[in-house]
C-alpha cells in the first residue's frame, strides 16, 4: 500500500464486544494522533457467553482493499457467590500470593506486630514488613527453633479459586538469599494442595567446594526461587498450604503456574482476592 492518508472501518462480530470507536482516518507522514490510532475494546460480561469465546474483528480500508482480521480470546468466569472470604482468584492460568496474605488460623500464625517476641517456645510465624524486593516476609520464630516436620508444625494457608483444571501445576516460591548454616539441618519448606502429602523441599542445595551453583546470580540479585511440581488441580475452590521447616528461610512470594504464568523476574502481580 502507498504511503498516504486512507481511511479505514472496524467491526465485531459479536455484540458483546464493542469498540471504541469504529470508523477512522490516518495520515502518513504527519502527526502522531493522526498516524496511529488507539482502540479500546470493551466486554458487556453479563451478555458474554460464559466460559472460552473467540470474537472476529475485521479490520478495512475505506474501499475494502484491504482487509485484515484479528481474534480475540475472551474468557467469561464467574466466580461462585459462596467462596470463603479472602480466597485468591486465578486469572490468567496463573496464581500469584504475597507471602503475608495467609488466612487467619489457629495455628500459631501471627504477625509480628501483635505477638510478645521473648521467651517463645512454641514456633510460630511472623511478618518482616518491607523485606526483600516484595511486599514482606514471613519467618518461623523463634530463630534458634528446632527443626519441624509437616505433621506437627505450624503452616500458612491460602484458599484460592480456578476456574479451569490444569495438570502438572508447578509452584514457585521466592524466598529471601540465604545459605544453609547447618550442614545437618539445611533450610527446608514443605507445600501441598487440599489434601495432598506435603511434599518437602529442600532451596539451596549442600554446598561442595568449588564453583558456585548456576543459580547462585538470583540471590545476589536480591531473591532466590525453587518450582516444585505438585500434580494436577481441577477447577473450583482449593487450599494452598505451606510450611517453613527450619529457621532462618524466609517466605516472600508464591506463584502458581496453572498453565498460562509467564516468565518474569518477581512474578505476577498479586491475584486478586473476593
Amino acid at each position: 500500500m502507498a504511503n498516504g492518508t486512507f481511511g479505514y472501518t472496524v467491526a465485531s462480530n459479536a455484540s458483546y464486544l464493542s469498540l471504541s470507536q469504529t470508523t477512522g482516518q490516518l495520515v502518513a507522514p504527519g502527526a502522531l494522533d493522526s498516524s496511529d490510532h488507539r482502540i479500546t475494546l470493551a466486554v458487556d460480561w453479563a451478555s458474554a457467553p460464559p466460559g472460552s469465546t473467540t470474537v472476529a474483528l475485521t479490520v478495512a480500508s475505506a474501499n475494502n482493499q484491504s482487509i485484515a482480521t484479528i481474534y480475540v480470546p475472551v474468557q467469561n468466569d464467574q466466580t461462585p457467590s459462596n467462596l470463603t472470604a479472602g480466597t485468591f482468584v486465578a486469572s490468567n492460568g496463573a496464581l500469584s500470593i504475597e507471602a503475608e496474605h495467609y488466612a487467619p488460623m489457629a495455628n500459631a500464625t501471627v504477625p509480628i506486630n501483635n505477638v510478645t517476641m521473648t521467651n517463645a517456645t512454641t514456633p510460630f510465624y511472623v511478618v518482616l514488613p518491607d523485606y526483600g524486593r516484595t511486599l514482606s516476609g514471613v519467618t518461623l520464630y523463634p530463630y534458634n527453633c528446632a527443626p519441624q516436620d509437616p505433621s506437627t508444625a505450624p503452616y500458612l494457608t491460602y484458599p484460592f479459586y480456578t476456574a479451569q483444571a490444569a495438570t502438572n501445576v508447578n509452584i514457585t516460591v521466592y524466598i529471601g538469599p540465604g545459605m544453609n548454616i547447618d550442614a545437618k539441618n539445611p533450610m527446608r519448606w514443605a507445600v501441598a494442595v487440599d489434601q495432598m502429602a506435603p511434599i518437602v523441599v529442600q532451596p539451596v542445595y549442600d554446598y561442595v567446594i568449588g564453583p558456585p551453583v548456576s543459580t547462585w546470580q538470583m540471590p545476589i540479585e536480591g531473591i532466590w526461587t525453587n518450582g516444585t511440581i505438585v500434580g494436577d488441580v481441577g477447577a473450583g475452590q482449593h487450599e494452598l498450604k505451606m510450611w517453613a521447616l527450619d529457621a532462618g528461610l524466609v517466605l516472600e512470594k508464591i506463584v502458581m503456574d496453572l498453565g498460562g504464568l509467564q516468565s518474569s523476574y518477581l512474578g505476577p502481580p498479586e491475584s486478586m482476592r473476593v
